[in-house]
């Protein structure tokens, strides 16, 4: 669908996908820190099979275990999905890398100043 918008100007688009760029970039971000995060919590933790005379706090360990294995899958599928939503914003901006660094740049600007 090609929607044309009366108050909308194209640079008014291409500062809007700069800003989502930004923030898709930081949300990529975040998921990279999660699962280098989940992966150094994985590394002292027991693997396997708990054994069936483990204590209570084996049987713990072996559960956070493959709760982490959970979460580290859903953060690489979550990360996989927002990256492909980030490419996808960054071919709608211009292929010029100057003029596309000059976007971000001033979409970089807009947001710190609104956040402050």
């Amino acid at each position: 669908m090609n929607t044309s918008y009366i108050s909308i100007t194209p640079s008014d688009k291409l500062s809007a996908l700069a800003e989502a760029v930004i923030v898709r970039e930081r949300e990529l971000f975040g998921y990279g820190i999660n699962i280098a995060n989940y992966t150094a919590m994985l590394d002292p933790l027991p693997s396997g099979a708990a054994p069936d005379d483990a204590d209570d706090l084996s049987r713990e360990q072996y559960a956070w275990r493959d709760r982490l294995l959970t979460l580290l899958k859903s953060e690489r599928l979550e990360q996989w999905k927002s990256n492909l939503a980030y490419n996808a914003l960054l071919s709608q901006l211009p292929a010029d890398e100057t003029q596309r660094a000059a976007l971000i740049e001033e979409a970089k600007a807009r947001m710190s100043k609104a956040s402050s």
